[in-house]
């Protein structure tokens, strides 16, 4: 069964699967999970308007063509902390490291660092976040209080 945490708000509508785990204070605008395996978004996260988060795909290097029925699945992972802009798709084996950024737009595959800024399509790093100064907020407890319905 799927978890949701305290103080979640969706500012639209959430197709999730059983397999998907919202951690504590996360804001979604719509969202959209699809595929057999774990989608995890950690606490105090912000993400944008129209997240695709993919955990599967077809199998094309099968004995069929376009693809196989064979499904290749893979977690997809976003840490504490983590902004991620409008309309953006998460992979197969996404893994966001805390704090990180990705940019409204972007298609993200694989590991993205902590603290890293990334965007594009497929995302690359092209900046990292103020280490110190993240770790302070961290330490101080100095959370945003989402109400991003009021735009």
């Amino acid at each position: 069964m799927a978890y949701v945490g305290k103080g979640v708000s969706i500012g639209g509508s959430a197709y999730i699967t059983k397999q998907t785990l919202i951690h504590d204070y996360v804001h979604l605008g719509n969202i959209r999970v699809l595929g057999p395996c774990k989608f995890e978004i950690g606490s105090f996260c912000a993400v944008g308007e129209d997240l695709l988060v993919l955990t599967g795909n077809h199998n094309y290097k099968g004995d069929m063509l376009p693809f196989d029925e064979k499904w290749i699945q893979k977690d997809v992972i976003v840490e504490d902390a983590c902004w991620i802009g409008a309309h953006v798709t998460l992979l197969p084996g996404t893994h966001i490291g805390e704090g990180s950024i990705i940019q409204a737009g972007s298609v993200v595959h694989g590991y993205i660092p902590p603290l890293s800024i990334a965007g594009g399509n497929p995302a690359k790093v092209f900046k990292t976040r103020d280490k110190e100064k993240y770790e302070q907020l961290k330490a101080e407890k100095k959370y945003a209080q989402l109400n991003l319905n009021k735009f």
